[in-house]
C-alpha cells in the first residue's frame, strides 16, 4: 500500500491525473494502521500540498 501511496505521490507531484478519491481513501486507510504511520502520511501529505498547491483537506474532516 506504501508503493501505491508513493507512486501516486509522484504522479500528483508532475501534475498527472490520479483518481483523488482512492488516493485519499489510501492515505486514510494507512494512516489508521498506526501512530507512526499517521505521522508519516501527515509529513507526506503537507510536502506534497507545498510542492503542488493542492489543498487536500484529510485531516480537517
Amino acid at each position: 500500500k506504501i508503493d501505491t501511496f508513493y507512486a501516486m505521490q509522484k504522479k500528483i507531484r508532475h501534475h498527472e491525473t490520479i483518481n483523488e478519491e482512492a488516493f485519499v481513501n489510501l492515505v486514510i486507510e494507512i494512516a489508521n494502521k498506526g501512530l507512526e504511520l499517521e505521522g508519516v502520511m501527515r509529513r507526506e501529505i503537507q510536502s506534497l500540498e507545498r510542492r503542488t498547491g493542492k489543498t487536500f483537506n484529510l485531516w480537517k474532516r
